[in-house]
Parts: structure tokens; C-alpha cells; sequence
């Protein structure tokens, strides 16, 4: 007997893509403060803390691109339909 109710599941990748896109986000604040008040360090002109939050940026918007939840369960990758 089949249930009435659909249950949506959706992927852990797609988590994981929003909480990189956020960690970017954060990072890639703090960088811009960095860059507009450089610390006194010594590698403070490579600006890492910028470049790694807009890496975080990529990274975690196309895992959330690609894993976004569809309406009607189909994966991406192999075709399939979950019931």
C-alpha cells in the first residue's frame, strides 16, 4: 500500500553549498575590512582572508545551484525518479 503523503527529502550537498556560500560570505567581509585596514603582518598585501571567502563564494553557490530542491524529485545526475 502506498502512502498518500510525498516526502520531499532534499540533499545533503545542498546544506553544504548554503554553508559554504555563508562561511563565504563572512570571509569575504572580513577581507574587504582587511583590504580597506591592512594588518601589521607580512603577508598582508596577498589579501587571503578576500580570495578565500570568494573562493567559499564559487564553491558553495554552484553546490547550491546544482543541488537546489525540484519540485518534482528528479536527480540531476542519474535520471532517475525517487518515489
Amino acid at each position: 500500500m502506498q502512502p498518500t503523503r510525498q516526502h520531499r527529502s532534499v540533499t545533503v550537498w545542498f546544506y553544504i553549498g548554503t554553508l559554504l556560500a555563508l562561511y563565504g560570505v563572512l570571509l569575504t567581509a572580513a577581507g574587504v575590512y582587511q583590504w580597506l585596514h591592512p594588518p601589521a603582518t607580512v603577508l598582508a598585501q596577498k589579501h587571503a582572508t578576500f580570495w578565500a571567502g570568494v573562493l567559499l563564494l564559487v564553491i558553495g553557490g554552484t553546490y547550491t545551484i546544482l543541488y537546489w530542491p525540484r519540485p518534482d524529485n528528479r536527480s540531476m545526475h542519474d535520471g532517475s525518479r525517487v518515489e
